[in-house]
């Protein structure tokens, strides 16, 4: 949806309010598909519909950043915990080959900066979640995937600066070698510290004044 990767990406910012007549003309299509469209985003907290202002982009809070990262990180990190005495040898294959192919997205000339970044962020789900696949708890593996379909980490990629991009691969790596170890503590702890460097990215961004959300 041309619409929602416009609002997640910053095109479309926080608190800008949305007209269905514009968008409609400036996407080449009529108001109902517009109109069908600002509902789903409503549905997925993407903006907000008030009856003075119409549609706005909704502006994701400190808070909401907080709150989100403190739940991932306690959450993910039992997640690898298990993950360290439960992972299969083809679910490091995967790890591994999603790690390659994070890298070569990084470094990946020519490709335009939406697209990359649209890729990185499915990659590092990807990642996430076959880590939390590992620790065998399905209602683990779906609270992980409820968390991962949030309006947050559709946003959070697009927040990162290049480095940070760079760090958190790099952060995989070493998650790589702790699951092969089968090291609980280290997995745990170290996938918390993941977490909560991704939050301080996300603060950085709101904290700048040029946050997307």
């Amino acid at each position: 949806m041309r619409l929602r990767d416009a609002i997640v990406s910053g095109a479309l910012a926080p608190d800008m309010r949305l007209y269905e007549q514009r968008l409609a003309a400036d996407l080449g299509v009529s108001r109902t598909p517009v109109r069908e469209a600002l509902a789903m985003l409503d549905a997925e907290e993407l903006v907000v519909s008030e009856n003075n202002r119409g549609t706005v982009v909704r502006r994701i809070s400190l808070d909401e950043v907080q709150e989100n990262y403190e739940v991932r990180a306690v959450v993910e990190g039992y997640a690898a915990r298990l993950a360290a005495a439960r992972i299969s040898r083809g679910q490091l294959d995967d790890l591994r080959a999603l790690d390659e192919e994070m890298k070569q997205a990084i470094s990946g000339r020519g490709t335009p900066p939406e697209q990359q970044v649209n890729e990185l962020g499915r990659l590092n789900a990807e990642f996430h979640q076959i880590v939390a696949t590992a620790a065998g708890n399905r209602v683990l593996g779906r609270t992980i995937q409820f968390l991962l379909n949030t309006p947050l980490y559709a946003r959070a990629y697009h927040a990162y600066a290049d480095l940070s991009k760079r760090a958190s691969v790099l952060d995989h790596d070493r998650m790589i070698e702790l699951l092969g170890a089968g090291d609980a503590d280290a997995c745990e702890q170290f996938w918390r510290e993941h977490l909560y460097r991704g939050r301080d990215y996300m603060i950085d961004h709101l904290d700048t004044g040029e946050a997307d959300g």
